[in-house]
């Protein structure tokens, strides 16, 4: 027989960490052609910080995004970057791309004024044009900026930015310290389907919900949360390696044994974005990486226990063997 049960999982996770020395950088070129590019050290594994970074470049540049390529990764060529871990890089990284953007914007806000003879302050800068207050008939796209100052000038069009964390100092008398700079939310439902003759489980319904700062990308964060659904998925049912520590010999040695989840697994997953601005992130936002892959798994193994009657579980994954060897310890304890 076929048994239905929901299980809830929430959890937090940090975002950006303050125990000093975790910088990055970035450089924000503009071309004679009026087209932008951004170095990063980060590396784009996709979490989605090429696409990130682009759109932090062109709004604060007000430009078309298409207009703004990202070179990701280049340990020869880009500026120093730590690292991804600790959902970092969009807090991290975005804020430098949103740094070195605004440098760039202001060294061609200086090149205006030089050229209307008008101070930097008496300029306005709108969807990629700066015009002068005093003299509105004054203005010069980006672009014819960009080609003078290559062509005539023979001057870069560079901005610089780098970004490093406050450090959070420890008190010396608890130990205790801030040593994040932001958090983030989540919490997850799980829907299953368990059969108590077989032990297999099938996950028909995911919501989760995600507090994660200003959304700079919806879609991205969805598809983050869609592939943390997976990761819980296979860790809640699936995914092992054996014999375990201490031994260094895994028994799974390929795709076949050690089973992830495909799309034929999925189920249906609701993402449900809550915005609440961080002051910490650029334009409010905060990372997203580890956090959408540590409630799937729990979510599944508290709804299998809700569609058992509370057996109880302490070992992953939920494969049918572990489930019917419960069960009958659940039937001879009566």
């Amino acid at each position: 027989m076929k048994r239905r049960g929901k299980g809830v999982a929430v959890t937090i996770h940090s975002s950006g960490l303050t125990g000093g020395n975790d910088p990055s950088e970035a450089i924000v070129r503009l071309h004679a052609d009026g087209s932008v590019t951004v170095n990063i050290g980060s590396v784009e594994m996709g979490q989605g910080i090429k696409t990130v970074a682009r759109q932090i470049a062109a709004e604060v540049l007000q430009l078309d995004p298409n207009l703004v390529s990202v070179i990701a990764g280049d340990s020869d060529a880009d500026p120093m970057c730590t690292g991804q871990f600790a959902s970092r890089t969009t807090l991290v990284c975005g804020n430098a791309v949103k740094k070195a953007a605004e440098a760039l914007k202001y060294k061609l806000l200086e090149y205006a004024g030089a050229k209307f003879q008008t101070p930097v302050e008496k300029l306005i800068y709108s969807d990629g044009i700066i015009t002068s207050i005093l003299e509105p008939e004054k203005s010069v796209s980006i672009k014819e900026l960009a080609g003078e100052a290559f062509w005539v000038a023979q001057e870069a069009l560079i901005g610089i930015g780098r970004h490093c964390p406050t450090f959070a100092p420890r008190d010396n008398e608890t130990g205790k310290a801030d040593f994040f700079q932001a958090l983030q939310y989540i919490s997850c439902v799980a829907e299953v389907t368990v059969d108590d003759e077989t032990g297999v489980v099938e996950v028909e319904k995911m919501y989760v919900a995600l507090e994660m700062g200003t959304p700079i990308n919806p879609l991205l964060l969805e598809g983050q949360i869609e592939g943390g659904a997976g990761f819980g998925i296979g860790f809640g049912l699936s995914e092992d390696v054996l014999p375990y520590y201490p031994s260094i010999k895994h028994m799974r040695t390929s795709f076949r044994e050690y089973r992830i989840p495909t799309a034929l697994d999925m189920p249906h997953i609701e993402s449900i974005l809550i915005e609440k601005p961080s002051s910490f992130g650029p334009f409010g936002a905060k990372g997203c990486g580890e956090i959408v892959a540590n409630v799937g798994g729990p979510a599944i193994v508290n709804a299998v226990s809700n569609a058992l009657g509370g057996v109880k579980f302490y070992e992953l994954p939920l494969t049918p063997e572990r489930i019917l060897r419960a069960l009958e310890e659940q039937r001879q304890k009566g």
